[in-house]
């Protein structure tokens, strides 16, 4: 049986803060959300216990986490990255997205965030790392597929969102 080189300190801590950048009072106009959230990180994490010694690698976790990301070699890292990837595909991607409608540059409005959906639906699976990764997508970009098709059908092909 392989041993995981999975940290569970590691992995809990990037899960939980990965994306603090993005929010208030982390959130830097123009900066990029996962610089941010790395910055921030030891002082975050100083005084709840967290082995310190951990600290670049949750950092390292963070940096590679966006499919846009350069990913670390770290195993850690890679998984994550696909796993934060897979996020946008499929159901929970496609409520991500639209849950950010009007406020998010991804998705201005309803047609823009349905460009966005089918562009990642395109894009993203390339990115990933692991074969299990990319089975995991093929069966996500079929099913949001289909949704696209039916909210087109049913929208006068999105025209009237």
């Amino acid at each position: 049986m392989k041993t995981s080189s999975i940290d569970e300190d590691v992995l809990f801590a990037a899960a939980f803060l990965h994306d603090i950048g993005v929010f208030n009072p982390y959130a830097i106009e123009g900066a990029e959300h996962f610089k941010t959230a790395s910055d921030n990180i030891s002082s975050i994490l100083s005084s709840t216990g967290f082995p310190m010694d951990k600290v670049n690698d949750v950092k390292a976790v963070i940096m590679s986490h966006m499919f846009y990301s350069k990913v670390s070699n770290s195993e850690i890292a890679r998984v994550f990255h696909d796993a934060d990837t897979l996020d946008f595909l499929e159901n929970i991607g496609i409520a991500r997205i639209m849950s950010v409608t009007t406020r998010h540059r991804w998705a201005t409005d309803l047609p823009t965030a349905l460009k966005k959906i089918e562009k990642f639906n395109l894009e993203l699976p390339e990115k990933l790392i692991f074969n299990s990764s990319k089975e995991i997508a093929r069966n996500r970009t079929k099913e949001a597929t289909i949704f696209i098709q039916n909210l087109k059908s049913e929208s006068k092909d999105g025209l009237a969102l």
